[in-house]
């Protein structure tokens, strides 16, 4: 005789990602400074996360994480330089995004 008995247990999952940017100068001053930024990816959610792309328009940035483990974080270094533009506006406003994808 073979009896066997199975169960499932379904686990809730709970994706979460959060993102931060700084930059390392506070000021600038002339065209051609370089503004240099720190964008740090957090998997703040409790599965890996896969493909995580991150993106920062002004600096050209556009990238992928492979895979981020959960409350795992990946450092990006990007940069960029300034313009007249930028001094004529007084400032540099600068976003940077990150989401999951395929």
């Amino acid at each position: 005789v073979n009896v066997s008995a199975s169960e499932s247990v379904t686990a809730t999952q709970s994706p979460a990602l959060s993102i931060t940017k700084t930059a390392t100068e506070s000021t600038f001053a002339a065209v051609g400074d370089v503004l240099n930024y720190t964008i740090v990816v957090t998997n703040t959610g409790n599965v890996t996360l896969s493909n995580v792309s991150v993106s920062d328009p002004l600096t050209g940035l556009n990238t992928v994480i492979g895979t981020l483990a959960p409350l795992a974080s990946e450092s990006i270094a990007t940069s960029y330089i300034v313009t007249q533009a930028d001094i004529d506006a007084g400032k540099v406003d600068n976003t940077a995004s990150a989401a999951v994808g395929a």
